[in-house]
């Protein structure tokens, strides 16, 4: 319990100086003439407790209640007021010994409320008071006119009255708040079960679209690691290749050498029998004519030794020149393979670019599936859609690397069969050569070596045939698992759909049953408004199939205002099946038949139990 101190005017009314008055701490009472200002001083204490009437302070308007300086003073540029309430027994929550609240009025209109000389609002004022049981608007403050009121009135109102003083009514308007508030958190924390069973539908769904992306980079990332290991593979075997091919160039300079310096001696051969032959001449001129004739075989003999000797010497050019052919060919087939070598690296290097782009792909994917598990979005779909379409595109150039090995496939074939073809030309020169010289056994083993040589490049090719064969089963079984994943995922697409359509479907069914007192007409669904043995429960349902959802109603008004309902609080769709509308399909003539046999149960609406 507090009790006030003193109060004290300015500029209120008629007190147009600085006025205090202090209160004792037993009864006071104010006495004075008519007209001398005690009315003012109660309204002055109406006024600083915050009362918000103007017209119970005997004033039109707030305004009204400064000092007007009368005839021949100045006006007051405001009224103030403030109060002093003893706070020793701490009534107020703060540590002073005394309180003091403070109201100022300007001629604008405007007030300012303070508190220990501190701004507050009208709101923290009456909130203060409330703790000392302080109503500006009460029954503290009887003032004029309240005594008739309280005679003229009847006993429930004065019973009222009596509440209000004694505080219950307080405590009722409490408790009317309390329960209002309760049933508005009610009224949130249904519509927050129905918000979280729908997310966890709808979390269920991401988690089954996470381990798809997750699955579809796994096999994204071993296309990619597959492409990149094939083209390394290729890339050393054509090395490989290349450093044979060097080989084998090495191999025919050094034939061409060797065949060089068989023609050199050839030369030298000839030149010493074209001396010896001039020898010959120079003693047939000096001998007689029997030593002329020897001498003449002797010549005869000599050139058909030179002529043997330029024939031989006519083949080794031959060969040479056959040779040196054969070298240009390896050297152009060598530059082929350098450049082929050449473009497996930068492709190898473009793959390498590839691996990182999707190694930063990944990443994004990541962060973007993080952001959507915060933000309970769909935005993700989109972006699996594109890297889909990625794949596909990636695909299809697997597939025109396919066609570049079938075309590379092919022109190794012709070069299989261009080796066969000189093996056999070979062949048929070393039977030549043989039947012609079976002296220059040299030159045989040198042609059965080029014919070892080209057998192995033949199997060579074999087996490059074989590798690029598996390598474009290799591609073609990447490209199959990406569209089984492709497939899958629209699969999951479709079912998530399907599952999103259910739920609203039932949302939508549950609340227009929840209202079947709103919608008079509404009976329920198909599979409430029957009864069916337990034996044939799942043949019957699967038979009805989705309409075993649908909302029976009398006819299609009611269900116009049910859909329109629906749509107002897009609450999902619901199927409705109007009396008035529905119509019994004739029976087909082989029906009676077909009940008859063995095993048939009998019809569909023969085993529902229903009221007509």
């Amino acid at each position: 319990m507090t009790q006030i101190n003193k109060i004290v005017m300015h500029g209120f009314k008629s007190f147009a100086k600085r006025t205090e008055m202090v209160f004792g701490p037993d009864f006071n009472c104010v006495l004075g003439p008519n007209g001398s200002g005690k009315s003012n001083i109660l309204d002055a204490l109406c006024f600083v407790l915050g009362k918000s009437s103007a017209k119970s302070m005997r004033a039109e308007k707030s305004s009204n209640l400064i000092y007007n300086g009368g005839k021949s003073r100045k006006a007051a540029p405001s009224a103030e007021v403030s109060i002093y309430f003893d706070n020793a027994k701490r009534t107020f929550p703060t540590e002073s010994k005394e309180v003091k609240i403070t109201r100022i009025v300007k001629k604008s209109g405007q007030g300012v409320y303070k508190i220990n000389d501190e701004t507050r609002t009208r709101a923290q004022i009456l909130e203060l008071l409330g703790l000392a049981k302080i109503d500006p608007d009460g029954y503290n403050i009887i003032l004029q006119g309240d005594i008739v009121k309280l005679i003229d009135m009847t006993p429930t109102e004065r019973r009222q009255i009596i509440e209000e003083i004694a505080g219950i009514s307080v405590y009722e308007d409490k408790k009317q708040k309390a329960v209002n508030e309760l049933d508005r958190v009610g009224g949130r924390l249904k519509e927050a079960e129905i918000v979280l069973t729908e997310r966890e539908v709808y979390l269920k769904e991401l988690r089954k679209e996470r381990d798809q992306a997750r699955k579809y980079k796994e096999l994204d990332s071993r296309i990619t690691v597959n492409k990149a290991t094939s083209l390394h593979r290729q890339i050393q075997k054509k090395e490989a290749e290349k450093e044979e091919l060097d080989e084998r160039v090495q191999k025919h300079d050094a034939t061409l050498g060797k065949t060089n310096k068989q023609a050199e001696e050839l030369r030298k051969h000839i030149a010493e029998l074209k001396k010896q032959i001039n020898d010959i001449n120079q003693e047939i001129e000096q001998k007689g004519e029997k030593e002329q004739l020897e001498l003449h075989k002797e010549v005869e003999k000599l050139k058909v030794e030179l002529a043997t000797s330029k024939a031989r010497m006519e083949t080794c050019k031959d060969e040479i020149a056959k040779i040196r052919t054969r070298k240009d060919n390896l050297n152009e087939n060598l530059k082929e393979v350098e450049e082929k070598i050449k473009e497996l690296t930068s492709d190898k290097k473009e793959f390498e670019k590839q691996i990182d782009q999707k190694k930063k792909e990944e990443k994004e994917i990541n962060a973007r599936l993080e952001q959507f598990r915060q933000k309970n979005k769909l935005e993700d779909a989109e972006n699996i859609d594109k890297e889909i379409d990625e794949l596909d595109k990636n695909a299809e150039e697997l597939q025109k690397q396919i066609t570049e090995q079938r075309q590379q496939q092919q022109e190794l074939l012709r070069e299989k069969d261009k080796a066969e073809f000189q093996i056999q030309a070979i062949d048929e020169k070393i039977e030549k050569v043989m039947s012609i010289e079976k002296e220059n056994k040299e030159q045989i083993q040198i042609l059965k070596q080029n014919k070892t040589e080209f057998k192995k490049a033949s199997m060579e090719l074999s087996q490059l045939q074989a590798e690029e064969s598996k390598m474009a089963a290799e591609i073609g079984d990447a490209r199959r698992r990406t569209l089984e994943a492709h497939e899958e995922l629209s699969k999951l697409n479709a079912r998530q759909a399907q599952i999103q359509e259910k739920l609203g479907a039932n949302i939508a069914v549950k609340r227009i049953l929840e209202q079947k007192s709103k919608f008079k007409g509404v009976h329920g669904t198909v599979s409430e408004l029957g009864e069916v043995n337990s034996n044939y429960a799942l043949a019957l349902e699967v038979a009805a199939g989705p309409k075993i959802k649908s909302i029976v109603v009398d006819n299609d008004r009611v269900a116009a205002q049910c859909i329109s309902y629906l749509k107002k609080n897009r609450l999902g769709i619901a199927t409705f099946l109007p009396i008035n509308k529905i119509r019994a399909k004739p029976e087909k003539p082989n029906i009676p038949g077909l009940l008859k046999q063995q095993g048939v149960h009998g019809r569909a609406t023969d085993l529902i139990n229903y009221d007509s």
